[in-house]
């Protein structure tokens, strides 16, 4: 497992939100459920490549969605500081958010995996889960 190629999934799922954030915006389009999934597809790609479980992995689906909100919130709250346009404040929000819950996970699964916590040992889980996604 290499960190060059995570943060490389890292930085394009966050290109990609700020993209679409940003598209959406253009278009009087609300970014909420796109962004959402975008963000489970994240989180479950990594937590694949570090090898954790099911149950990991479905904490990790609600525990960043919660702790994301407040932080695109509190991002936006600080970006709207420094300019006006929702063109500028959702994107940037929304690519410094997915940066923080990235490496957030990729960092709490690492330390997880060495520990050898919460690690796959049947993947019959890890397969309904990504059948519900």
């Amino acid at each position: 497992m290499s960190k060059s190629r995570d943060a490389l999934i890292i930085h394009l799922f966050a290109l990609l939100h700020a993209g679409l954030a940003l598209g959406c915006r253009a278009l009087g389009l609300t970014d909420e459920i796109v962004l959402t999934l975008l963000t489970t597809l994240m989180v479950v790609i990594i937590c694949l490549r570090r090898g954790m479980s099911a149950k990991f992995m479905a904490f990790s689906l609600i525990l960043v969605n919660i702790v994301g909100f407040g932080i695109a919130k509190g991002i936006s709250s600080l970006v709207g500081l420094a300019a006006s346009s929702p063109l500028v404040i959702n994107p940037i929000s929304t690519f410094l958010t997915t940066e923080i819950v990235g490496w957030g996970i990729y960092m709490i699964a690492g330390r997880l995996a060495r520990e050898g916590k919460f690690q796959v040992t049947d993947s019959s889980g890890v397969r309904w889960l990504l059948l519900a996604f």
